[in-house]
């Protein structure tokens, strides 16, 4: 199969997996596994810390030995730690899934970028990203029809079915896929460190860390806001919601594949702060849907910008020391935002979870500041 077809057949599979497991994993987590909000953020804080323990590591095996393993291992770690959590409904299960799943993501990401530059050529992966996004954004929507049907029926089903489409992929991959790329003579921690000289990645990174500092409450906590608003089972009602937002991201990420990191973070954090004021169904679902199509449309930006910005020598750990520093900021956030809901109101937790990622914006801006560097091969 042709790296870029492949690339493509990967993104909309596993864009599905994904949307037909956790599109409604929330929901589940809070109906039928019985967690409150300090535990639904824990859980969320388990999946960054192995997310953020795993991450360097794989970085530096994907580009000093190579990118195929940490791909495959991302993609059946992460579909086994999904089915487990649909198998066993559990705290302790949850955690255990959880922790395969962020073991997983840390394979997977930066190593399976890196591997489409390898093969499709720096020049052209910026064009098929956007693409691959638009790609998963249509197919997600699939994935989300597919799990609010399979709620219906069995409310586990979705995580056994997404789990089993991430299976069936590393199957695919396994068959499938090659790769070109030879690792660097050297040592892996000097070509990080020369990375990181760069003082436009350490601007990135720092933006990376803010966002992230209001991330992770804010996906957890959302949904327990919108079932509250929802009249009735809330089910349907954030499976519709889920759709729409992807829905409207597809176009988004076309109309904004040019525009600047910081204008879409600024966009994406005012979008937040009115969810969080919002007090009814229909202003929480306009700004709710808002603020997550401008995280998806704004995802190929930051890998774009981050691919153009690295060598293939250190492309997949800069990606990965990149996702790390996301993974500490969320680690970082989530249980503050987890004990604001719990002890105050979900409302006032998801304020101050927007609040945190406005200084990010600062750091986007500075890019401007200064040209772009081409960087050398080491």
């Amino acid at each position: 199969m042709h790296p870029r077809a492949l690339f493509l057949t990967v993104c909309a599979g596993t864009a599905f997996g994904s949307a037909c497991a956790y599109t409604l994993n929330l929901v589940f987590q809070i109906t039928v596994v019985g967690l409150d909000p300090l535990r639904l953020v824990l859980v969320g804080t388990v999946l960054e810390t192995v997310y953020l323990l795993a991450q360097v590591p794989m970085g530096l095996v994907a580009d000093h030995r190579g990118r195929r393993l940490p791909v495959l291992l991302g993609v059946f770690l992460t579909g086994g730690g999904t089915v487990l959590q649909g198998a066993a409904p559990t705290f302790a299960a949850t955690l255990a899934g959880t922790a395969l799943w962020g073991v997983g993501a840390a394979c997977f990401d930066g190593a399976f970028e890196a591997w489409a530059a390898d093969e499709l050529g720096e020049d052209a992966v910026g064009a098929a990203l956007t693409r691959g996004a638009q790609l998963a954004q249509a197919s997600a929507v699939a994935g989300m029809l597919a799990a609010t049907g399979l709620a219906t029926v069995l409310p586990a089903l979705p995580l056994l079915a997404g789990g089993t489409v991430w299976l069936v992929l590393g199957v695919v991959l396994l068959t499938a896929m090659r790769s070109t790329y030879r690792g660097p003579a050297g040592r892996p921690a000097w070509h990080l460190r020369a990375a990181f000289r760069s003082r436009r990645l350490r601007l990135v990174t720092w933006a990376t860390l803010f966002v992230a500092l209001g991330r992770e409450g804010f996906d957890r906590l959302s949904t327990g806001h919108l079932l509250s608003l929802t009249p009735g089972d809330g089910t349907v009602w954030i499976g519709a919601l889920a759709i729409a937002t992807t829905l409207v991201s597809i176009p988004l990420t076309r109309l904004l594949r040019r525009a600047r990191l910081s204008w879409t973070v600024a966009a994406q954090t005012a979008a937040m702060l009115a969810f969080a004021l919002s007090g009814t169904l229909p202003a929480a679902a306009a700004t709710a849907t808002l603020a997550g199509a401008l995280r998806a449309a704004a995802d190929p930006l930051w890998t774009t910008w981050l691919v153009r910005e690295t060598t293939p020598a250190n492309r997949a750990t800069v990606l990965s020391a990149v996702g790390m520093a996301g993974a500490l900021g969320e680690i970082t956030g989530g249980p503050p935002a987890g004990w604001l809901g719990t002890r105050f109101s979900v409302a006032r937790a998801l304020l101050a979870c927007a609040v945190v990622t406005a200084p990010a914006v600062a750091f986007l801006a500075g890019l401007r500041a200064g040209r772009r560097a081409r960087p050398t091969q080491r």
